[in-house]
């Protein structure tokens, strides 16, 4: 968490190549709300992790035996400073001082879904 007079988020650019996720994907558009609802905190920010997964699971095999795992793809909010809006994928734009150009595609399935994890003090 972060305090203090005056602070507030700079937004994400959101790009839409096309309006057709928007449109036809009602997940799509509550994750696009959701992200603009969290950039406009003011004078008290918590941190929050963005997942997001088609619901793909790979499996792994170890000593033991194999299991699977759900494949998905976690990103910090505030480090996100562009999005663009494909006809079936979102892009996202990630600010990393070791990786200039850092982002992250995610083809968009029938199975989509997301979720932020807060920072603890957020609960409080």
């Amino acid at each position: 968490m972060i305090a203090g007079y005056n602070l507030t988020l700079k937004p994400p650019m959101i790009k839409k190549q096309s309006t057709i996720l928007l449109e036809n994907n009602n997940e799509v558009k509550s994750l696009i709300k959701a992200i603009k609802k969290y950039f406009k905190q003011e004078n008290v920010i918590y941190n929050a992790d963005l997942t997001l997964s088609n619901n793909e699971w790979e499996e792994y095999q170890l000593e033991f035996g194999s299991y699977k795992k759900r494949k998905d793809y976690t990103i910090r909010l505030m480090d996100i400073y562009e999005i663009i809006l494909d006809t079936n994928s979102i892009e996202f734009h990630i600010y990393n001082e070791n990786e200039p150009n850092s982002s992250l595609l995610i083809e968009i399935s029938k199975d989509f879904f997301w979720f932020f994890e807060w920072e603890s003090a957020y609960y409080n």
